[in-house]
C-alpha cells in the first residue's frame, strides 16, 4: 500500500525529511500520534497505520533518570505497538 502520509509530507518539504524519532518516552510517541492525526485529518485510519509502521523509532536517554529507569523507558518505547495506540485515538 501507498505510504499517503510519507508521500505528502516528503512532498510539502521538497524532500527534505528524516522518517524518524528520537523520543525518551512514550508520553512523546503518543504525542507525536496526536499530532499526526491532526495535522492529517480526514485520512484513513489506514494512511497513518502505514506511517507510523514505517517510522524508525530511536531511544534517547534521560540524564535526569537512573541507568534502571531509562532501561524500563527504552524497553516501553522499543515495545510500543503503533497500531494499537493510532486505533484508540482515531
Amino acid at each position: 500500500m501507498k505510504n499517503v502520509i510519507l508521500n505528502k509530507i516528503l512532498e510539502s518539504r521538497n524532500g527534505n525529511y528524516c522518517h524518524a524519532l528520537e523520543v525518551s518516552t512514550i508520553y512523546e510517541l503518543e504525542n507525536v500520534i496526536e499530532c499526526i492525526l491532526s495535522e492529517f485529518e480526514g485520512e484513513k485510519i489506514e494512511s497513518f497505520i502505514d506511517f507510523f509502521n514505517s517510522i524508525t523509532v530511536y531511544y534517547l536517554n534521560d540524564s535526569e533518570l537512573t541507568e534502571l529507569e531509562n532501561e524500563a523507558n527504552e524497553e516501553e518505547v522499543y515495545n510500543f505497538n503503533f497500531e494499537e495506540s493510532i486505533k484508540q485515538n482515531f
